[in-house]
């Protein structure tokens, strides 16, 4: 992912039906998406500073301007690795500060997590890859339906 500006997230994806205990087993997935441009994911074993900072450099060329939440990983981090950072604070009810918000990536998220929903239900974690790379693959032709179709054909 190569634009002036990122915008980072973490979610956690429901991927199993209920344990006995009634909660559900959830996925972690980090991702990042260009304001009006391509959205990128990755599959996480833990929220952890050691796992997820790794991924963002790999993800996400070096200068880049990055959009996350408050999240105290992003927050503290992303400077020191070389990006240009600035946050929005959701738990103080802080959606929208000027060209600083998430709403990019939320939007992605949400259009994933109603497709699990309605479509599939329950999500194998096996699978779970498989299914965001189709979300994100058609999310980033959405502008490009011919181009999209062509790439399916070969």
């Amino acid at each position: 992912m190569k634009d002036s500006s990122e915008v980072l997230r973490r979610i956690g994806i429901s991927s199993s039906k209920p344990e006995k205990s009634g909660q559900k087993q959830k996925s972690l997935v980090l991702g990042g998406v260009e304001r009006k441009g391509r959205v990128a994911f990755q599959i996480l074993h833990s929220m952890s500073i050691e796992e997820t900072l790794p991924t963002i450099y790999a993800m996400i060329e070096k200068g880049t301007q990055i959009y996350s939440d408050s999240s105290t990983i992003f927050k503290n981090n992303l400077s020191q690795m070389g990006f240009s950072h600035d946050s929005v604070t959701h738990y103080k009810k802080k959606y929208v500060r000027g060209k600083v918000h998430t709403n990019t990536i939320e939007g992605f998220w949400n259009l994933v997590k109603r497709s699990f929903d309605g479509t599939y239900h329950v999500v194998s974690p096996k699978y779970l890859h498989s299914y965001l790379a189709e979300f994100a693959f058609r999310y980033n032709y959405r502008r490009a339906s011919q181009v999209m179709f062509l790439t399916i054909l070969n």
